[in-house]
C-alpha cells in the first residue's frame, strides 16, 4: 500500500467542513437563538461547529474509502467505473440539454411574424 500524500488527507477534510457548515448553519442559527449568555452561544458554536466537521469528514471518508480501495486493487474494475461514468455522463448531458439547446434554437428564429411587426405598411 503507497503513502497517502496531503492532498488525500485534506481532501475529506475540506469537503467535510464545507459540507457540514453549509448544511448546519440553519439549524446552527435557530438553537443560539434560545440561548441568552454570549459566552455559552460562541461556546456551543465552538462545539456544534467541530462535532459537525468531524461528523461530515468522517462519513466522507466512510464513502470514499471503498472506492479507493476496489479502484486501487482492481485494474479492470477501474477501467470499467471510468468509462462507464464517463459514457453516462454524455448521455444524460445529451438527454437533458440536447432538448433544451434545440428548444431554444427554434424560440429564436426569425419569422415572418418577427418581420412585420414595427413595419408601416
Amino acid at each position: 500500500m503507497r503513502k497517502l500524500g496531503l492532498f488525500h488527507i485534506a481532501r475529506p477534510l475540506t469537503v467535510g467542513i464545507v459540507h457540514g457548515l453549509a448544511g448546519s448553519a440553519a439549524v446552527a442559527l435557530l438553537v443560539m437563538t434560545t440561548i441568552h449568555r454570549p459566552s455559552w452561544a460562541i461556546g456551543y458554536l465552538l462545539v456544534f461547529g467541530l462535532g459537525t466537521i468531524a461528523g461530515m469528514m468522517l462519513i466522507t471518508a466512510a464513502i470514499a474509502l471503498p472506492f479507493a480501495y476496489t479502484l486501487q486493487h482492481f485494474r479492470a474494475i477501474k477501467s470499467w467505473t471510468v468509462d462507464g461514468f464517463g459514457n453516462a455522463e454524455c448521455g444524460l448531458r445529451i438527454i437533458l440539454v440536447l432538448p433544451d439547446w434545440f428548444r431554444r434554437r427554434a424560440v429564436h428564429q426569425p419569422s415572418d411574424v418577427d418581420a412585420t411587426v414595427g413595419s408601416d405598411s
